[in-house]
């Protein structure tokens, strides 16, 4: 008699066996996922960037709400995604997450998430951690086709990942170095918080071999540091490339106020606002957009080297990551203020 229950025993967990797979992420955990993810959570805002371009659809919603003027170069069945935030503990609680029943959890080390091991435990449910380093954008796409069912797709976005940073890195160790730039990255609602060379949020300027003239300190590894107008008057960079703020217009202030107007840099119109239309090229999020953000500033900052318009470029990266053919209206509103 009880010969039945052991054998339905046995094939069960055989099928659930069947039914599963193993990964290795960026960080050598082994991890178990099953056969098929279909609803995928993302603690950190530049794994949202990745799946977005993979599949939307497998997305549980939102890290940060899109801007209304973002909405535009998305998907429009996205836009009924629900905001969910970010982070357990930060703008997201795990309540949440359980509570859309994901399949995965995906995490960068762009946050200083608590150890995935214990999370997964707790959760009972599969996390996967990835790199944020750009240099590794193709590996990051090729891992997570794996994990989201997603090959072809993710082979095809990661071929043109390696492309991209082999051409860059190849015309930016041809740029003499005397005519590399000093640039000052200017970020907040003043302009006088800023980057230093080696922070995750200044790996574009660092790929393209730029002289980051920002020689300060940071409270923390990925935050930006406070400067003075005084601080950056003295460092008198010769581009200064502006952060797109989250709630004010530094660009604008930047180019009419008369204490920046006594920079050489900003009376000579070298003042580039970082484009950041649907997402970030530059940083915040530090996604796969930054690839778009290389040829970019590789072309405003080094024209001889990267003589190819954005145009083209622009159009290629919408077609191929956000599944977009762009309009020359939608052309020029993204490209406002880049210089294109």
């Amino acid at each position: 008699m009880k010969a039945a229950p052991l054998l339905a025993a046995f094939l069960l967990g055989a099928a659930l066996s069947a039914s599963a797979r193993t990964v290795t992420d960026m960080t050598g955990r082994r991890v178990t996922l099953p056969d098929h993810v279909s609803k995928v959570v993302c603690l950190s805002n530049n794994m949202m960037v990745y799946v977005y371009s993979l599949d939307w659809r497998k997305l549980a919603g939102w890290n940060f709400p899109p801007k209304a003027e973002a909405r535009q170069f998305l998907d429009a069945g996205s836009l009924g995604l629900l905001s969910i935030g970010s982070m357990p503990g930060k703008s997201m609680n795990e309540e949440t997450i359980l509570a859309l029943k994901p399949d995965l959890l995906l995490c960068s080390d762009e946050d200083a998430l608590e150890d995935p091991d214990a999370l997964q435990k707790r959760l009972r449910i599969p996390v996967v951690k990835v790199s944020v380093d750009l240099q590794k954008t193709a590996e990051v796409y090729e891992l997570l086709g794996i994990c989201l069912n997603e090959e072809a797709r993710a082979r095809e976005l990661a071929a043109y990942a390696r492309r991209i940073l082999s051409e860059t890195s190849r015309r930016a160790a041809s740029v003499p170095a005397s005519q590399r730039p000093r640039v000052y990255y200017a970020e907040g609602p003043e302009g006088l918080q800023t980057d230093a060379s080696g922070n995750v949020h200044t790996q574009v300027l660092d790929f393209l071999k730029v002289d980051n003239v920002a020689r300060v300190r940071e409270a923390k590894v990925g935050a930006m540091a406070q400067v003075s107008f005084e601080q950056v008057l003295s460092w008198n960079p010769q581009v200064v490339l502006v952060g797109l703020g989250r709630s004010a217009d530094t660009y604008g202030k930047i180019l009419s106020d008369s204490r920046w107007r006594s920079l050489p840099a900003v009376r000579a119109g070298r003042v580039y606002q970082t484009p950041a239309l649907p997402f970030n090229w530059f940083d915040r999020p530090p996604s796969p957009a930054r690839l778009l953000g290389l040829q970019w500033l590789g072309h405003r900052l080094y024209p001889r080297q990267f003589p190819q318009g954005m145009a083209k470029a622009t159009r290629e990266f919408y077609r191929l990551f956000y599944r977009r053919n762009l309009s020359d209206a939608e052309l020029r509103t993204i490209l406002a203020h880049a210089g294109g």
